[in-house]
C-alpha cells in the first residue's frame, strides 16, 4: 500500500506524463473521389461521337441519382458505356475511348463501396441519346469534383 508521499509522487508523475504525451490532431474528413482527367475523357468521347454521327439511346442516370447513390450511378454509366462500345464496334466505329472510360467508371464505382440495395436499377432510368448521356455524365463528374478536388 502506498503512503501519503508516495501517492502524491505517483499522481504528480502521471500528470506530468499526460502533459508530455503529444495529442493527436483529429484526422481531416475523408474526401470523396476526385478525377479531373475524367472530364477530358468524357469530352473527348463526346467529340468523337458527334463526328461519327452516332444515334444510340442509353439509360441515363441523373445528378439526383448520383447524390443518392454515387456507386450505382457510376456503375450504370459504366454499363451503358459498355453497351455503347459494343454498338460502335458493330457499326465499324472506334470503341476504345468508350471501353477505357467504362473501365475507369467501373473502378470508380467500386471505390465508392456503397450498398446498391438503395439504388435504382439502371434500366429504370430514362433513355437518352448518346450525346445527352455523355452530357449528363460530364455534369455528374463536375459535381463529384466540385466537392472533392
Amino acid at each position: 500500500m502506498l503512503r501519503g508521499g508516495s501517492v502524491l509522487a505517483s499522481v504528480f508523475l502521471c500528470s506530468a506524463c499526460l502533459l508530455v504525451v503529444p495529442t493527436q490532431p483529429a484526422a481531416p474528413p475523408k474526401k470523396g473521389p476526385c478525377s479531373k482527367d475524367l472530364v477530358s475523357k468524357v469530352t473527348s468521347l463526346n467529340n468523337s461521337l458527334s463526328q461519327q454521327m452516332v444515334n444510340f439511346s442509353l439509360y441515363t442516370p441523373t445528378i439526383e441519382d448520383y447524390k443518392k447513390c454515387p456507386s450505382g450511378t457510376f456503375k450504370c454509366f459504366s454499363d451503358e458505356l459498355s453497351v455503347l462500345s459494343e454498338e460502335l464496334t458493330i457499326n465499324g466505329l472506334s470503341s476504345h475511348r468508350a471501353e477505357n472510360l467504362s473501365r475507369r467508371l467501373k473502378g470508380l464505382a467500386r471505390s465508392l463501396q456503397q450498398l446498391e440495395s438503395d439504388c435504382r436499377p439502371c434500366e429504370l432510368h430514362q433513355e437518352e441519346s448518346a450525346g445527352s448521356f455523355l452530357g449528363v455524365l460530364l455534369k455528374t463528374v463536375h459535381v463529384m469534383n466540385s466537392g472533392n478536388c
